[in-house]
């Protein structure tokens, strides 16, 4: 499969995005206009930024063939009960944890979404659902909700929709709120979106991107290659 080109990020309002009721992503227009950098993002004036994506894939075979996995240990790899035990502890201690990440970035799991008091209790203003196919829109008259409907699957091309999400998070954090990010279990997909955030607008490597996310959330694993 051939490189994906670079992206051109253009800002866009959360007008914009389409309403919780859509089931097509593909309904979100491409941006016109690049990016012009300014008002704290790094960079100079009128200058265009890029977000190469030469590689993109949500599969965990490849790092289970070379031995590890892109979070470093091997648990997910192997098939005896010890291993699978010891990942579902962790997944079970972070069930319903609500991630700092940034001041304005939050990372969880449906556990999480579904529980008002520990969203309040965070000050989480808006509300990103990565598997809106499986997860509903617990609380819609208390937060701000987006929805996506990702799959967790090599096929899955996120770079379609990483001009809206970059700006969602944009628009959240100019005014002063804070979002909670989530799938199923805030494993793979919404940190993989809020990773992809963190490259963009830090000028962070994967590397470095992938560590300050682990560091909030231990059991982030995003089965993601980008190469920059």
């Amino acid at each position: 499969m051939p490189p994906l080109q670079p992206l051109l990020i253009a800002r866009r309002s959360l007008d914009e995005w389409p309403q919780a009721s859509s089931d097509d992503i593909g309904q979100w227009l491409p941006p016109q206009l690049p990016l012009t950098l300014g008002g704290g993002m790094r960079g100079n004036p009128g200058e265009r930024l890029k977000l190469d994506l030469c590689s993109i894939q949500m599969n965990n075979d490849r790092n289970c063939n070379n031995g590890s996995n892109i979070s470093g240990n091997n648990n997910s790899c192997n098939n005896n009960g010890v291993s699978g035990l010891m990942k579902r502890d962790r997944i079970a201690f972070f069930d319903k944890e609500c991630s700092k990440v940034a001041e304005h970035i939050y990372l969880g799991g449906d556990a999480s979404a579904k529980n008002r008091d520990i969203l309040k209790q965070n000050g989480i203003t808006h509300i990103l659902n990565c598997v809106g196919f499986v997860c509903p829109e617990y609380f819609k008259a208390d937060f701000v909700y987006r929805t996506l409907w990702l799959q967790d699957s090599p096929s899955e091309d996120i770079s379609s929709i990483l001009y809206d999400v970059f700006d969602y998070f944009e628009d959240v954090r100019e005014q002063g709120g804070r979002v909670f990010v989530h799938c199923c279990q805030g494993v793979s997909r919404s940190t993989s979106l809020v990773i992809a955030y963190l490259m963009w607008r830090e000028g962070q490597s994967f590397d470095d991107a992938f560590q300050l996310v682990k560091a909030a959330r231990g059991i982030a694993d995003p089965n993601m290659g980008f190469a920059c």
